[in-house]
């Protein structure tokens, strides 16, 4: 797996030598959230769920080895929103801003429902990032649009995902034992840090 990653960034860094090509890679990566996001969906609506999973329902991810855990699906989904953000500050045709404001969409509700603690936390710092840096610029209203719009949908929320997002601040009440051990492991990561600096 690592020699493929490998593989695969000596190939983009050689290839992708202009800027023209650099845009449109970052095109077909952005754009390429899509059908991540959309089985996400499809997996939540036809009730593909990760087995052995009973007390929090999560689906599975997308098949593929970067995707296939939840989690994992949330973060991949996290990385390529703030580059379909980005190519929309360049101004894009009609159809391709199109395709980008629909990805994104796409690309939120798929975080959401992978039921990932890690990625709403991702989410949320990209959204208090891009708020931050549009509160000066002329795009801010679209920024105010999507944020009212984020909370209007916040009846829409999954079943459980609040609950889901409580156990962060209070890890006892996580039925799966996840958030426990997490927070067992950072304090361990603490002391080693600490007495190994």
């Amino acid at each position: 797996m690592f020699v493929k990653s490998l593989l695969v960034f000596w190939l983009i860094a050689n290839v992708v030598n202009t800027p023209e090509r650099l845009r449109r890679f970052m095109i077909v990566l952005s754009l390429a959230g899509g059908p991540l996001a959309l089985t996400a969906i499809l997996n939540y609506r036809a009730g593909v769920f990760m087995e052995g999973a009973t007390a929090v329902k999560r689906i599975t991810g997308y098949d593929a080895p970067l995707t296939q855990n939840p989690n994992d699906l949330a973060l991949m989904l996290n990385l390529l929103v703030p580059l379909a953000i980005g190519l929309l500050l360049t101004r894009p045709r009609p159809l391709l801003r199109t395709l980008l404001f629909m990805t994104i969409g796409l690309e939120a509700v798929g975080i959401i429902l992978t039921f990932s603690r890690a990625g709403f936390l991702a989410m949320g710092v990209t959204t208090v990032a891009w708020l931050w840096k549009f509160r000066r610029r002329r795009e801010r209203g679209w920024v105010i649009a999507i944020l009212v719009l984020g909370i209007a949908c916040l009846p829409l929320l999954p079943s459980g995902y609040t609950q889901r997002l409580a156990t962060m601040v209070n890890a006892k009440a996580d039925p799966t034992g996840s958030a426990q051990a997490r927070w067992r492991d950072t304090v361990a990561a603490i002391g080693y840090v600490r007495e190994n600096p």
